[in-house]
Protein backbone atom coordinates (compact mmCIF):
# COMPACT_ATOMS: atom_id res chain seq x y z
CA UNK A 1 0.00 0.00 0.00
CA UNK A 2 2.98 2.12 0.97
CA UNK A 3 4.89 1.67 -2.69
CA UNK A 4 1.69 2.59 -4.01
CA UNK A 5 0.93 5.82 -2.37
CA UNK A 6 4.71 6.84 -3.63
CA UNK A 7 4.23 6.49 -7.09
CA UNK A 8 0.61 8.50 -6.76
CA UNK A 9 2.86 11.01 -5.10
CA UNK A 10 5.91 10.50 -7.72
CA UNK A 11 3.63 10.62 -10.71
CA UNK A 12 1.63 13.53 -9.53
CA UNK A 13 4.43 15.74 -8.55
CA UNK A 14 5.71 15.05 -12.37
CA UNK A 15 2.68 16.18 -13.73
CA UNK A 16 2.48 18.89 -11.57
CA UNK A 17 5.37 20.57 -12.29
CA UNK A 18 5.98 19.12 -15.95
CA UNK A 19 5.43 22.91 -17.57
CA UNK A 20 6.44 24.76 -14.79
CA UNK A 21 10.20 23.35 -14.51
CA UNK A 22 12.38 23.81 -16.25
CA UNK A 23 12.49 26.66 -18.53
CA UNK A 24 11.54 25.58 -22.07
CA UNK A 25 14.24 25.15 -24.92
CA UNK A 26 14.34 25.69 -28.44
CA UNK A 27 15.69 21.60 -29.05
CA UNK A 28 11.86 20.86 -27.51
CA UNK A 29 10.05 23.23 -30.21
CA UNK A 30 11.94 21.51 -32.72
CA UNK A 31 10.64 18.05 -31.94
CA UNK A 32 7.29 19.08 -31.35
CA UNK A 33 6.81 21.10 -34.11
CA UNK A 34 8.61 17.77 -36.20
CA UNK A 35 5.58 15.59 -34.12
CA UNK A 36 2.96 17.66 -35.02
CA UNK A 37 3.99 17.99 -39.08
CA UNK A 38 3.63 14.39 -39.05
CA UNK A 39 -0.03 14.61 -37.67
CA UNK A 40 -0.53 17.14 -40.19
CA UNK A 41 1.12 16.09 -43.03
CA UNK A 42 2.24 12.34 -43.00
CA UNK A 43 5.95 13.81 -43.27
CA UNK A 44 8.96 13.70 -40.96
CA UNK A 45 9.68 17.31 -41.62
CA UNK A 46 10.76 20.28 -39.56
CA UNK A 47 8.67 23.63 -40.67
CA UNK A 48 11.25 26.17 -39.39
CA UNK A 49 13.53 26.11 -42.23
CA UNK A 50 11.40 26.76 -45.17
CA UNK A 51 12.15 23.17 -46.63
CA UNK A 52 15.76 24.05 -46.87
CA UNK A 53 17.36 21.21 -48.50
CA UNK A 54 14.49 19.19 -48.45
CA UNK A 55 14.25 19.69 -44.26
CA UNK A 56 10.58 20.60 -44.78
CA UNK A 57 9.63 17.12 -46.32
CA UNK A 58 12.30 14.71 -44.36
CA UNK A 59 14.64 15.46 -41.28
CA UNK A 60 16.95 12.63 -41.41
CA UNK A 61 18.76 13.67 -37.93
CA UNK A 62 15.06 12.95 -35.72
CA UNK A 63 14.86 9.61 -34.91
CA UNK A 64 11.89 8.65 -36.52
CA UNK A 65 10.47 6.52 -33.12
CA UNK A 66 10.73 9.59 -31.25
CA UNK A 67 8.85 11.82 -33.04
CA UNK A 68 6.13 8.93 -33.94
CA UNK A 69 5.30 8.75 -30.12
CA UNK A 70 5.42 12.51 -29.68
CA UNK A 71 2.63 12.61 -32.32
CA UNK A 72 0.54 10.19 -30.58
CA UNK A 73 0.95 12.15 -27.42
CA UNK A 74 -0.15 14.88 -29.36
CA UNK A 75 -3.52 13.67 -30.33
CA UNK A 76 -4.94 13.46 -26.89
CA UNK A 77 -3.04 16.63 -25.42
CA UNK A 78 -2.53 18.78 -28.78
CA UNK A 79 1.25 20.10 -29.97
CA UNK A 80 1.50 21.82 -26.22
CA UNK A 81 4.71 21.94 -23.85
CA UNK A 82 2.77 19.12 -21.16
CA UNK A 83 2.99 16.83 -24.65
CA UNK A 84 5.94 16.96 -25.70
CA UNK A 85 7.26 16.42 -21.51
CA UNK A 86 4.31 14.05 -21.07
CA UNK A 87 6.31 11.57 -23.64
CA UNK A 88 9.54 12.17 -21.38
CA UNK A 89 7.77 11.27 -18.55
CA UNK A 90 6.46 8.13 -20.21
CA UNK A 91 9.93 7.55 -21.52
CA UNK A 92 11.35 7.63 -17.45
CA UNK A 93 8.38 5.02 -16.69
CA UNK A 94 9.97 2.49 -19.30
CA UNK A 95 13.94 3.50 -18.02
CA UNK A 96 12.34 2.15 -14.47
CA UNK A 97 11.01 -0.61 -15.53
CA UNK A 98 14.45 -2.09 -17.83
CA UNK A 99 16.37 -0.86 -14.89
CA UNK A 100 14.24 -3.37 -12.95
CA UNK A 101 14.47 -6.05 -15.33
CA UNK A 102 17.88 -5.94 -15.93
CA UNK A 103 18.71 -5.88 -12.20
CA UNK A 104 16.49 -9.10 -11.10
CA UNK A 105 17.65 -10.90 -14.50
CA UNK A 106 21.60 -10.29 -12.94
CA UNK A 107 20.29 -10.13 -9.25
CA UNK A 108 17.03 -10.37 -7.40
CA UNK A 109 13.50 -8.45 -7.27
CA UNK A 110 15.03 -6.97 -4.26
CA UNK A 111 17.90 -4.66 -6.01
CA UNK A 112 15.46 -4.64 -8.71
CA UNK A 113 13.28 -2.52 -6.63
CA UNK A 114 16.39 -0.21 -5.14
CA UNK A 115 17.60 0.51 -8.88
CA UNK A 116 14.15 1.99 -9.94
CA UNK A 117 13.56 3.42 -6.82
CA UNK A 118 16.84 5.23 -6.88
CA UNK A 119 16.57 5.87 -10.86
CA UNK A 120 13.06 7.36 -10.09
CA UNK A 121 15.12 9.86 -7.41
CA UNK A 122 17.93 10.92 -9.56
CA UNK A 123 17.86 14.35 -10.87
CA UNK A 124 19.26 13.97 -14.23
CA UNK A 125 16.26 11.53 -14.70
CA UNK A 126 14.06 14.40 -13.34
CA UNK A 127 15.80 16.98 -15.74
CA UNK A 128 15.32 15.05 -18.90
CA UNK A 129 11.61 13.56 -17.87
CA UNK A 130 10.94 17.48 -17.88
CA UNK A 131 12.45 17.77 -21.25
CA UNK A 132 10.91 17.13 -24.77
CA UNK A 133 14.24 16.05 -26.17
CA UNK A 134 14.41 12.44 -26.65
CA UNK A 135 17.47 12.12 -24.28
CA UNK A 136 15.68 9.84 -21.93
CA UNK A 137 14.11 7.92 -24.32
CA UNK A 138 17.30 6.82 -25.73
CA UNK A 139 18.23 5.99 -22.12
CA UNK A 140 15.50 3.72 -21.84
CA UNK A 141 15.73 2.24 -25.04
CA UNK A 142 19.30 1.19 -24.05
CA UNK A 143 18.90 -0.73 -20.85
CA UNK A 144 16.02 -2.06 -22.51
CA UNK A 145 18.97 -3.38 -25.20
CA UNK A 146 20.85 -4.57 -22.05
CA UNK A 147 18.18 -6.53 -20.64
CA UNK A 148 17.20 -8.26 -23.74
CA UNK A 149 20.97 -9.37 -24.21
CA UNK A 150 21.09 -10.87 -21.01
CA UNK A 151 17.42 -12.31 -21.47
CA UNK A 152 19.07 -14.04 -24.82
CA UNK A 153 22.41 -14.89 -23.09
CA UNK A 154 20.12 -16.84 -20.04
CA UNK A 155 17.32 -18.06 -22.43
CA UNK A 156 19.15 -18.95 -25.98
CA UNK A 157 16.64 -19.19 -29.35
CA UNK A 158 17.13 -18.08 -32.34
CA UNK A 159 13.72 -15.82 -32.32
CA UNK A 160 15.33 -14.41 -29.22
CA UNK A 161 18.46 -13.71 -31.32
CA UNK A 162 16.68 -11.90 -34.08
CA UNK A 163 14.58 -9.95 -32.14
CA UNK A 164 17.13 -8.25 -29.33
CA UNK A 165 19.38 -7.98 -32.32
CA UNK A 166 16.91 -5.68 -34.65
CA UNK A 167 15.77 -3.90 -31.33
CA UNK A 168 19.28 -2.80 -30.52
CA UNK A 169 19.89 -1.76 -34.31
CA UNK A 170 16.73 0.41 -33.71
CA UNK A 171 18.71 2.43 -30.57
CA UNK A 172 19.86 4.79 -33.73
CA UNK A 173 15.97 5.63 -34.65
CA UNK A 174 15.99 7.21 -31.19
CA UNK A 175 18.63 9.41 -31.51
CA UNK A 176 21.73 9.63 -33.62
CA UNK A 177 23.94 9.20 -30.77
CA UNK A 178 22.38 5.41 -30.41
CA UNK A 179 25.10 4.53 -32.61
CA UNK A 180 27.47 4.61 -29.34
CA UNK A 181 24.76 2.36 -27.51
CA UNK A 182 24.83 -0.01 -30.10
CA UNK A 183 28.52 -0.58 -30.17
CA UNK A 184 28.60 -1.21 -26.76
CA UNK A 185 25.55 -3.53 -26.04
CA UNK A 186 26.77 -5.23 -29.03
CA UNK A 187 30.37 -6.03 -27.48
CA UNK A 188 28.67 -6.95 -24.45
CA UNK A 189 26.08 -9.40 -26.59
CA UNK A 190 29.86 -10.43 -28.69
CA UNK A 191 31.39 -11.36 -25.21
CA UNK A 192 28.55 -13.08 -23.34
CA UNK A 193 27.71 -15.20 -26.62
CA UNK A 194 31.32 -16.04 -28.39
CA UNK A 195 33.12 -15.67 -25.60
CA UNK A 196 31.66 -17.34 -22.41
CA UNK A 197 28.91 -19.74 -24.34
CA UNK A 198 30.39 -20.03 -27.52
CA UNK A 199 26.98 -19.82 -29.50
CA UNK A 200 28.46 -18.74 -32.59
CA UNK A 201 25.42 -19.32 -34.43
CA UNK A 202 22.97 -17.36 -32.04
CA UNK A 203 25.42 -14.49 -32.46
CA UNK A 204 25.38 -15.07 -36.39
CA UNK A 205 21.10 -14.76 -35.86
CA UNK A 206 21.74 -11.64 -33.92
CA UNK A 207 24.01 -10.12 -35.96
CA UNK A 208 21.30 -11.15 -39.02
CA UNK A 209 18.66 -8.97 -36.67
CA UNK A 210 20.70 -6.17 -36.61
CA UNK A 211 21.22 -5.84 -40.03
CA UNK A 212 17.65 -5.89 -40.40
CA UNK A 213 17.23 -3.02 -38.33
CA UNK A 214 19.87 -1.17 -40.05
CA UNK A 215 18.17 -1.70 -43.16
CA UNK A 216 14.61 -0.10 -41.83
CA UNK A 217 16.76 2.76 -40.61
CA UNK A 218 18.38 3.35 -43.90
CA UNK A 219 15.19 2.79 -45.86
CA UNK A 220 12.95 4.98 -43.20
CA UNK A 221 15.56 7.88 -43.21
CA UNK A 222 16.70 7.85 -46.96
CA UNK A 223 14.43 7.05 -48.99
CA UNK A 224 12.18 9.03 -48.46
CA UNK A 225 14.55 12.02 -49.08
CA UNK A 226 13.21 14.20 -51.68
CA UNK A 227 17.07 15.48 -52.37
Amino acid sequence: MLLVVAILVWIGLHLWGLERHPVPTCDEAHYSAAAYTLLKTGKFGLPFFANLAGVGESFIAYGRLVILGQSMVQVFFGPTLFSARLFSLLGVCVLMLAVYGLAITLYDRRVGQWAAMLVAADWAVFMQSHSGRPDIWISAASFLSLYLVFWLARNPSTWRALLTGFVVALLEDVHLNGIHFILAVSAIAAYMLLVEQRQWKLFGVYSIGGLLGAFYFVVAHLFPDPI
